[in-house]
């Protein structure tokens, strides 16, 4: 760490005292002394100045507004420990980030006085225990990132109480139980990550409120039942991620009502029927459904998808051709279909699509069926 780190360091430590006797001397001259001129004494001893209030080096970063420290960002910085208490008298504080900073123990509970937070992010640190129900106090909070940390325990329930919330990522956690209902209060939320947890249960109805959400990713879990019928209502979703868990019924037919879905990846559940024919409505790019007990022919309205970039049916029991409209999906990059039932002979047009890489193994073609993709 070098002499400025250090420095901003010793200033969220105590905060409004400064240590240094040649910084001190210049700051007796004052009979008031805003957190703004305290940075700026600071960062004077080692030849650095701010500009219109604000520093911001390599990877630190202090800004302030009308002399109050609204920013503290030092991610990568070596804390080995917890955060300092003496940053609550920061109270004008709006976008705080200790990132990959190797904090650990419990979450710091008088981080709830910063109540005008709007931005709390604490990733990749070894943060452990519950996350607190008192959490619910910053009401402000936009941005909310704790991920690839170890919290265990539920998802509180005051979550919802985050109405202004529009980023929320609890990733790589031992996070378990439900997904709250309350989560359905968060009427700004535009993404929302808790993959790599142990949630489990159903998806809450609820999320069907969030009409402005723009990713979903619940991926690596332990959820179960069908996706919720009230997704329908998810209008503006581009990126849907519900792979590697336990849910289970067929793909619903509303699917192809999400226009806007690009990505879109239900593969390593137990979802079975058909693929609806709707799903040829949306502007997918990647969509992946392999591992799952899907079964009937691969529909016609895939070739629609002028867009898609990778499709992955790969071990389910699918059945028929593979659709001539297929060999029209010229983006097309990756084709999965091995490990299922599918026969008939494979459209000549596929081979005309450029770097494609399609594997077929495992079905029940004939030699004649395969032709020209024999090797």
């Amino acid at each position: 760490m070098n002499l400025l780190d250090f420095l901003c360091v010793i200033f969220l430590v105590f905060c409004t005292v400064l240590a240094n006797p040649v910084n001190r001397k210049s700051i007796e001259k004052r009979q008031v002394v805003s957190e703004c001129q305290l940075i700026e004494d600071i960062l004077a001893i080692v030849g650095r100045t701010m500009d219109n209030c604000c520093y911001c080096g390599p990877s630190t970063c202090i800004k302030c507004e009308d002399d109050r420290i609204t920013q503290i960002s030092f991610p990568g910085k070596n804390f080995d420990g917890s955060i300092p208490e003496s940053i609550v008298q920061l109270k004008h504080l709006e976008y705080l980030n200790l990132s990959n900073a190797k904090l650990s123990g419990p979450f710091p509970e008088y981080l709830f006085q910063l109540t005008n937070l709007k931005n709390l992010i604490l990733h990749h640190n070894q943060f452990s225990g519950p996350i607190p129900e008192s959490i619910g106090q910053l009401k402000q909070l936009k941005k909310l990132w704790l991920y690839n940390n170890e919290f265990s325990g539920p998802i509180p329930e005051s979550i919802g109480q985050l109405t202004y919330l529009e980023n929320l990522d609890l990733s790589n956690n031992e996070l378990n139980g439900p997904i709250p209902e309350s989560i359905g209060q968060l009427t700004q939320l535009k993404e929302v990550k808790l993959r790599f947890n142990q949630l489990s249960e159903t998806i809450p109805e609820s999320i069907g409120q969030l009409a402005q959400l723009d990713t979903i990713i619940l991926d690596n879990n332990q959820l179960t039942g069908p996706i919720p019928e009230s997704f329908k209502q998810l209008t503006q979703l581009t990126k849907l991620d519900l792979s590697n868990n336990q849910l289970s019924r067929s793909i619903p037919e509303f699917i192809g009502q999400l226009t806007q879905l690009k990505y879109l990846d239900l593969s390593y559940n137990q979802i079975s029927g058909s693929i609806p024919e709707s799903i040829g409505q949306i502007s997918l790019i990647n969509l992946t459904l392999n591992n799952n007990q899907l079964n009937g022919t691969i529909p016609e309205s895939l070739g629609q998808l002028i867009s898609l970039s990778a499709l992955d049916l790969y071990n389910n029991q699918l059945n028929g051709p593979i659709p001539e409209s297929i060999g029209q999906l010229k983006s097309l990059h990756i084709f999965q279909v091995g490990n299922n039932y599918l026969s008939g002979p494979i459209p000549e047009s596929l081979g005309e699509i450029t770097n494609l890489k399609f594997s077929y193994a495992k079905n029940c073609f004939s030699l004649e069926d395969i032709g020209s993709f024999y090797t």
